[in-house]
């Protein structure tokens, strides 16, 4: 009986030791759908174009982030790193010494750094069923929402359509799905799996 009182007390504070540390990682977590340090192609859902650096790869502070079809190219891929404060900040692929910024009312890019709080943007994502799954950006300077504008990108107090964002990754990680089921309650687990590597969508 003493043995088993130990080892139950022995249990108790090994879990005791990891609450702690799995309350703070679980208070690090990205927002639901996009993972810090990954590229994503940003999509408005009103025009369906992209946030896209205006004139193609240029490192130029003030340089103009406007929407446009879609090209794959570098100007169009932007790299989500997550702020201490749970904000992200958007950098184009080809120099990430820069990053997407507000200036005024005005979407640009501007080096790193200069202005955190203009480039610092929290992500809402959007419950509603029919755009679930998109999100708001709400920049932290101004408290406004980035928000399409024709072929511009500025920030409004509006958060319509036009200030709904869907995130796609741009290289979409393989995925092996594991089929498993219950009996006697107990979850079991296939050996086999389904190899997804290869598969284009």
């Amino acid at each position: 009986m003493k043995k088993a009182i130990s080892v139950f007390i022995l249990v108790f504070l090994v879990i005791a030791m990891f609450i702690p540390s799995l309350s703070v990682s679980a208070a690090s977590n990205d927002v639901t759908g996009i993972r810090s340090g990954c590229y994503y192609y940003i999509r408005n859902v009103s025009t369906g174009r992209y946030l896209d650096v205006q004139g193609g790869a240029i490192s130029v502070s003030g340089t103009n982030v406007g929407n446009y079809s879609f090209n794959g190219g570098s100007n169009q891929k932007w790299l989500a790193v997550r702020n201490s404060d749970g904000s992200y900040t958007f950098k184009p692929s080809y120099d990430t010494n820069f990053a997407l910024d507000v200036y005024g009312t005005n979407v640009d890019i501007w080096w790193i750094g200069s202005y955190p709080d203009d480039q610092s943007f929290y992500l809402e994502r959007n419950q509603t069923y029919s755009y679930g799954g998109t999100y708001f950006m709400k920049n932290k300077a101004t408290s406004q929402w980035v928000t399409a504008s024709g072929y511009d990108v500025c920030v409004s107090y509006s958060n319509a359509t036009t200030a709904m964002w869907s995130f796609s990754e741009v290289s979409k990680g393989d995925a092996d799905i594991y089929a498993s089921y219950y009996q006697d309650g107990q979850i079991l687990i296939f050996p086999t799996y389904f190899d997804t590597r290869g598969a284009i969508s």
